[in-house]
């Protein structure tokens, strides 16, 4: 899954979710999980879309491009936006990024 991939999302992502947990950390996953969640609920149809694409089937930024027939860049941007709005909804939590 995600055709090489990967690395480019978790580096996306890395300003967001941090890669390591430790013992303490693992019954906050869940919050964290449940948080991540409701933050998704928040977006708009689209953009959902587009930040599930990238982050859960990990397509490629041009994949999602075509799929919903629009700019590589409108696509980068829909996920910085994202990205963005995640960050806060996590720092409003109460979760230290």
């Amino acid at each position: 899954r995600g055709e090489g991939q990967i690395e480019f999302a978790l580096e996306e992502l890395r300003e967001c979710v941090s890669g390591t947990e430790s013992a303490e950390e693992a019954a906050i996953r869940k919050e964290i999980l449940a948080s991540l969640n409701r933050f998704l609920g928040t977006l708009k149809e689209a953009e959902r879309s587009v930040f599930l694409c990238r982050y859960w089937y990990l397509d490629s930024i041009a994949d999602i491009a075509r799929r919903f027939a629009c700019s590589e860049s409108k696509v980068k941007t829909t996920l910085l936006r994202c990205r963005k709005r995640l960050r806060e909804h996590l720092e409003e939590g109460g979760y230290i990024l």
